[in-house]
This record gives structure tokens, sequence and C-alpha cells, in this order.
């Protein structure tokens, strides 16, 4: 919702303007002062607004909870929508490590988490004093789903660990100095440590561990214990007498050569439901062979019926059937076979509604081949189409009442009724908050009670209209001037926005006005924002696709500035790329970049038809053709300097980087930053941070499911079709690359560091030139200010070293023999930009 605006708002404009004279350039060490706000939320009756306002980064105490750092540094705002202003600390004392939780439902208290080293503690606040109760509950953390939910006032359940374990967020980037010091001490003393993964008959030898779901007395602190399990995740039965549970069912393992990961889910483990009954205690499991997906849990309004999509022992989710619970007796009944839901992969999620006691599936008959999706009304006898006669409907803009549905279609909101009766509603400008959220930043969806849209009235003057269950009602408050709409209620619309110099700010829109409820990182207003210059050229099949180019500014520069590519196979960026907003990036980040003097292109590399299946073919060559068309770009005109141009990325960023060097020789430099080398390995790979975790789940099926399914579809497993794994691999590749390549690596990453190991090896191996660092305490990107501090000290030295024509030493670049028996990757014939005369046609011998 976030990006809505602000998206559109970066697009205005293809070219910044010029920052004021006295503005001085972006450094790492600005970078390390960011500051962030995070979550936000209105109470239920939008009264209160309460925001995570985050210290700047460099400030905290440690940097071994990865990005759990930023949790550590959160502090609670509250803002009184009646009397809009700056917010005020909503805790006394103001503590830091603080996160904002659910409210009540009069939001008369307020759920809180503190963030304790890798652990946390559940907190409830009374809102009209600021009094905090805090209590020795941990609640579950994976991120899977909800943790808690309010039952009333004064009760809520929560899914605590009574181990004091915390959330994987917290605790993952300490675990291997928490863990393997404690391991190596117990080997040491005779004692012995060890990790067992096991696979068909031994599939069960891992670690698992209970939790419990306690109700909690909010004022007195009293709790009782209603369940003991694996549970995942709960959702409260609209009367609040029973309550849906999610739990961790059997170890998941494919079946021969099934397919992994994309269909057949991300899931690690199956999910089994259970329904428990508040007043009497009793726990009923219906279908106890199914597997449930994790993305659906909803209860008709009467709370008589769930809705929830199921499937049986080694079924694909693509095979899968919706199912309706009776809770009283625990019959399943499969509706909606005539229906083929619109799945959305990674996670797999399929979008439903409740109109009234009727389900709605958003999907096509399954008789029907092609054509699009729509809602469907599951009645008893043939499905019903309720969208037929509207543009294209959104899938998840719409909310249901007892016997309509609104949803949004083409450029407005449209009220159907349950017998195909469409009313349409003013035109909307745009939606200003989607009824769906990620339960506890997890995969599945809560429906929220309404749909905010801005529309014109009769005169054309814009206001707000709440579109919920039982109707229309206009807004008395207006519509905001500008900025990405992040909330709504009826006190007023959140809006937050981060300016060209990266202040981030937010504010409470009351009436129309605007009034200013913080904002961070002001000092960079007087930092050298990025020039950014729009580049267009053709995708994969001839396709309008935009890429984007971000100047340094500031001093006038002696002369065209060296290129950075910074690539990433599979993006597409409609608008200029931000960041996320509370997620700084460390890695390869754009302002640091170009506050050295670099200009930065980040082209968009969408997949082709079919998907990423031959990931490495023509690489270098789409990647030459977007530098030629930003070179050719009026805007651009003796401003980017050809001859000195390097290629970055991280992740398959990095996987990028090699496999481009590996087919041209055009670049100067490049940078792989945890970078993939070797498809085998990768698919391989069981990280090590989770060898000491075997609590998480057998994530050697995660990671063997990305690499088939995800990133770089394979299709296939190694011993399948060797060549293709060979052929798109960049170790394999290594004998072809002539480029200096600097590799970066988290010795804790996921993403093995022996992916830079492997690649390092080749190139030593053939006296090539490379540089290998690695960063002990980093993960998946840095989080350490002395290791963020080093690898731009390490980048910049390297490419500007490189970019002067300069070795940095070791023996002088060599010929590249020729290919092994085994090396038949393609090498096509690049393109280069004029003025590029490092390029390289293809070895005689090899395929183009």
């Amino acid at each position: 919702m976030r990006q809505l605006l602000a998206a559109a708002a970066l697009a205005v404009g293809c070219v910044a303007s010029q920052p004021p004279a006295a503005a001085k350039p972006f450094t790492v060490e600005d970078l390390l002062q960011v500051e962030t706000l995070g979550a936000a939320a209105f109470d239920p009756h939008g009264r209160h607004l309460v925001y995570e306002a985050r210290d700047a980064y460099a400030t905290a105490s440690r940097f071994d909870s990865d990005r759990g750092v930023m949790h550590g540094l959160s502090r609670l705002r509250v803002v009184a929508t009646d009397k809009p202003g700056p917010g005020r600390p909503l805790l006394a004392g103001d503590p830091a490590g603080v996160l904002l939780g659910d409210f009540s439902p009069s939001g008369d208290r307020l759920a809180v988490y503190r963030v304790i080293g890798p652990t946390w503690r559940l907190g409830v606040v009374t809102m009209s004093t600021g009094a905090v109760r805090w209590l020795p509950i941990t609640p579950q953390g994976d991120t899977r789903g909800r943790a808690l939910q309010w039952l009333d006032d004064r009760r809520l359940l929560v899914l605590d660990r009574p181990d004091g374990r915390g959330p994987l967020v917290l605790r993952q980037g300490s675990t291997f100095s928490r863990e393997l010091t404690r391991r190596w001490e117990a080997a040491a003393t005779g004692a012995g440590a060890h990790t067992a993964y096991g696979s068909g008959a031994h599939l069960g030898v891992r670690t698992r561990a209970l939790n419990r779901l306690l109700l909690v007395d909010a004022r007195t602190g009293d709790q009782d214990v209603m369940a003991h399990g694996e549970f995942i995740d709960l959702e409260v039965s609209p009367q609040g007498d029973r309550v849906a549970l999610l739990q961790s069912g059997e170890d998941l393992q494919s079946q021969g050569e099934a397919p992994v990961r994309g269909p057949a889910g991300s899931e690690t483990e199956a999910t089994w439901l259970s329904i428990l009954d508040l007043r009497t205690g009793e726990t009923r499991r219906p279908c106890a062979a199914c597997d449930v997906l994790p993305q659906l849990l909803a209860w008709s309004p009467s709370g008589q019926r769930l809705l929830v999509f199921t499937r049986g022992r080694h079924q694909l989710w693509t095979d899968g059937r919706f199912a309706e619970v009776d809770v009283k007796t625990g019959a399943v009944r499969v509706i909606g076979e005539r229906v083929q839901p619109r799945f959305d992969l990674n996670p797999v999620t399929v979008w439903t509604a409740w109109m009234g006691e009727t389900p709605l599936v958003f999907g096509r008959l399954a008789s029907a081949n092609a054509g699009r999706d729509d809602w469907f009304a599951l009645a008893d006898g043939a499905p019903r189409n309720l969208t037929s006669r509207l543009p294209p409907p959104s899938r998840s803009a719409r909310v249901a009442g007892r016997d309509h549905l609104w949803v949004w279609a083409g450029d407005r909101a449209w009220r159907v009724r349950r017998f195909g009766d469409v009313i349409a509603a003013a035109p909307g400008l745009r939606v200003a908050a989607l009824p769906d959220r990620r339960v506890g930043g997890g995969g599945r969806l809560a429906r929220a009670p309404a749909l905010w849209v801005a529309a014109q009235d009769a005169s054309g003057k814009p206001s707000l209209t709440r579109l919920g269950a039982e109707g229309p009602t206009a807004a008395a408050l207006g519509a905001p001037a500008g900025g990405a709409w992040e909330a709504a209620a009826p006190g007023g619309v959140l809006q937050r926005a981060t300016d060209a110099h990266g202040v981030e700010t937010l504010a409470l829109s009351v009436g129309g006005r605007s009034n200013p409820t913080a904002a961070v990182n002001r000092g960079w207003a007087a930092r050298d924002p990025p020039r950014i210059v729009q580049v267009r050229h053709p995708g994969p099949v001839g396709e309008p696709v935009v890429s984007w180019v971000f100047l340094p500014t500031g001093s006038p520069a002696r002369g065209p500035a060296p290129l950075i590519v910074r690539a990433y196979p599979g993006a597409t960026y409609p608008a200029p790329p931000q960041e996320t907003p509370g997620r700084p990036e460390f890695y390869q980040n754009i302002r640091v970049l170009t506050g050295h003097g670099y200009a930065v292109l980040v082209p968009s590399l969408p997949n082709p038809t079919g998907g990423m299946t031959e990931p490495a073919q023509g690489l270098a060559e789409r990647i030459l053709a977007i530098v030629q068309a930003a070179i050719d770009a009026p805007e651009l005109a003796d401003k980017v300097d050809p001859t000195r141009m390097a290629i970055m990325g991280h992740s398959f960023g990095g996987y990028a980087a090699m496999i481009t060097v590996a087919q041209t020789d055009c670049f100067a430099a490049a940078v792989s930053l945890n970078g993939v080398s070797d498809l085998v390995g990768y698919w391989s790979t069981i990280p090590q941070h989770l060898q000491l975790d075997s609590e998480i789940a057998y994530w050697s099926n995660w990671h063997t499911g990305v690499v088939e399914r995800t990133q770089p579809e394979m299709g296939a497993p190694p011993w399948r079709d060797p060549a293709r794994y060979i052929r798109n691999s960049p170790l394999f590749l290594a004998d072809r690359i002539q480029t200096p390549l600097l590799l970066i690596h988290g010795a804790q990453d996921g993403l093995s560091a022996a992916q830079s190991e492997a690649m390092y090896s080749a190139l030593f191996r053939q006296g090539k030139d490379a540089l290998y660092v690695v960063y002990w305490g980093a993960m998946h990107a840095p989080s350490s200010p002395g290791d963020i501090r080093d690898v731009y000290a390490q980048t910049f030295r390297f490419l500007d070293a490189h970019f002067a024509g300069v070795s940095t030493g070791g023996v002088a670049p060599s010929a590249s023999p020729g290919p092994a028996s085994a090396n038949g990757a393609p090498r096509p014939l690049s393109k280069p930009p004029r003025g590029c005369p490092r390029a390289s046609p293809p070895r005689s011998g090899a395929p183009g």
C-alpha cells in the first residue's frame, strides 16, 4: 500500500531538479545514521495513531541480530487524532526496543512487545494512562501467522513459547556465537554435540518443540493454559466462542522427482487444523488427513463455518480443494470443484471472501482453458460469476457484506449484489487502504472490515469514502493532497512520504489538512540527492521497458562519471527503485555510490516468456543493450563514461555480475556481493545457522525448491539435467572471466559463503585478478557498522583502481584457456556500447 503513491510520485518527472549548492555528497557515515519509521496503526475507533520511531542505526548497543537490529531501536509514539501534531512517547521513560502489537476491540488497550536480546516479552498498555503491564510470556514469533488475538477488551489469546525462545528474526544473527560456543564447549569437555537430519524412514529424527495457547487476563495478568501443540497461527471466531488453530504437522519431503516449491508450496511441514471450543475446552481436528494451506483461515460471519483450502498427502496445492468445516459437528464438505482458483505462488495464496454465509472465490471455471479471473459465489448448485459484467476486477481490493460485494474494477469501486445486480460507485481516484494485510508478517491474509476509496463528489471535489459491509459511508475528512496512504480510519488518514533527499515523514490528514506527525533523517536534507534519468528500451519480446540511471550531483564533475550497472535478473522497475520503508539498504546503496561520484544504472531485466529457465543465456547482451540505450539518451549525453564501467550485484544480482563478465570483457571490474556461482552447490546447501537450529525443519527441501522453481528455475534436480546446471553456473565459466572480480560474502549467510569461495578458488587457480573478503558477523547483508564501512572502502578502492587502469597487484590477467569438455555454455556476440573497446566476440569454437 505504501508503495502505491510513493512510486507514482517519484515517477513524476524523469529528471530530478538540482539540489541546493550548499549540499554535500552522501557518505557511508550518513547511511549509518539512518533513522526509520516502522509499523503504524490506528485504534479501531480512530481515536489514536500509534507508530514506531527508530533511533539512528549506529546507536544500537549490539549488531548481532541481523534485521532484528532495527527492532531494538524502536520506540512507540502516539497521536490523538482530534489533536493532530507531532507524536509523543506512549510509554513512561520512552524505552527502546518496544514494538507495536494489536489493539483491543475498543482501542483502550494495546499489546506490545519488548525486545530483550535474542528474545522478546509481551506487554499490555492502557492507552488512557500509558501504563504497561509486562507479562512473563514469550509470544510465538516465526512470522507464519498470528501470535496473539483479542477476545474482548479484557482477554486475549496468545501463542506462548514456555522455553523463552524468541522469534527467528531476533535470534538468527547470534546463532553462531551462542550455539557454536556452547557446542564446542560440550565437545571439548567430552559431552559431545551433534545435529541429526533424516530422510525417508529417518525423517522424524530432528528436534521439535511445543508451545502453548494461553488465555490471558489483561487487567490482572492471570493466565490459563488452553492447549499444547506446535501452533503457528490462530483465528478467533466472530462470536469469540471458538478459535481455529493451525499447527505444524509432519515434515514434508518431495517424492521421487515431483515438483518442489512453486505449486508444491514453500512449506517444509504439513499444516494441521484444529478447532477449540473456548467454552467447553473441547478440541476437534476436522480432516485429520488434510494438509491445510496456511494462507487461508476464514470464518463465516455467523461463526458456524470455516473456509479452508486443503490438499492430500503428497499433492500439489494446484490439485487442492476448498472445504467448509461445520464447527459444531466437525464435518468437512468440499466445495467449488468447478472453479479453478487464482494461485499466487511463493507463498501459495488463494483469494476469498464471505458474502453473508456464501463463500466467494477469485478464479475461473475449471472448464475454461483461458480467459480472465472473476469473483464466483459458491452457493449450492453451479458457481455464479458475480463480476463478469465489470472490467477485470481486483483480487485483493474488495470487501463483502451480507448480500453484496464491493470490488475495485477499472477506475472505480463497484457494488455487486448476490443475484448479479451491479451498481457503480463514483469514479475513484485511487484505493486508499487495501482490505488485506499479512498476519504476523507471514503469509496468511487477514481481512479488514472496509475498503477506503478516494473519489470525487458531484462538484468534483475529492472526498474519502469508506466502503464497508454495511454500505458506503462518506468520511468528513477529505482526501489528502499527496504521499503514500499508509492507513485510514474514521479519525484521519495516515500519509507516509520520502523526499528526494531521503527525509521520511508521517503526516496525519484530517479534514483534508495534512498535519506533520514525524520526520526522520532531517540531516539528509543537506546531502546531495542523485539526479534520476529514465531510460526507455525494449524488453525480451520487444515490449516497452524502463530502466533508471542515477547521476551524482553537487560539485561540478571533472568529466563523465564512471558507470556502475546494478543488475538483478527478473526485476523490473516501472518507477525508480527505492528502499523498502524501515529497511535501509546497506549493500550497494545508490546514495552512497552516487555520493562517491559514480553514475548507477539499474536495468529492468524482466524474465522472458516461459520464465527464467536459462538465466545465463544472452544476459550480457541484454545488459549491454540497455547500457547502449542509456548512452544514447539525450539527458545522459557526456554524463557517463562507457570506457569506465563496472557491474555489481547482490545475491542473484551477484550471480548476474559473474555471468556477465563470463560473456563479455566490456567491464573494467565486477563486484559480487553474497552471489551465487554454483547452482548445484546452491541447490544442495543447508544453511549453517539452521544446522544449529534444527527446529526450523528441513530447509534443504526449501533450497532445492528455490533453485528448481524460483531462482533460477532450473526445473529439475541436477542429476536430471546436469548440463543445464553447468552452462548456467558462473563457476563452470571461470576460464572465460578476464574482468577483475571483487567477491564479498557474509560468513553466516544462508546462501553459503562457499559460493564466493568456489569462484575465488577458480580464479586463483588461473592466476586471475580477484579479491575475496569474508565478513564473519554478517548474514545475507552486513549489519555491523564496521563491516558496512569496510564493504564500501573495499569496493571503492577496488573499482577506482581498475577504473584508473591500475592493477591492484598480483599476476596480470592471462589469456583465457579453451573451454573444458563440460563447458558448452553459450557466449553470445555482445553488442558493446560505443566507446567500449573491452568487449570481445565469442572464442572460436564456442557456441553463440
